[in-house]
């Protein structure tokens, strides 16, 4: 799952095995996570591995 700000966005279906860096840069590339980042800056990134990536944005 990933969220912008803690509402819900976007769902990847990604191995469980996958690193912070690649879940990272997979949900920074759909097309639903860049229209909500577009002219954003990232302040902060939480990521739960197996569950979600939280970013923070202003």
């Amino acid at each position: 799952m990933v969220q912008i700000n803690g509402k819900m966005r976007d769902r990847l279906i990604v191995p469980a095995s996958i690193t912070e860096d690649e879940a990272r840069n997979l949900a920074l590339e759909r097309q639903k996570v860049k229209a909500y980042t577009e002219n954003k800056t990232i302040i902060k990134l939480i990521y739960v591995p197996k569950r979600l990536i939280n970013l923070v944005v202003e």
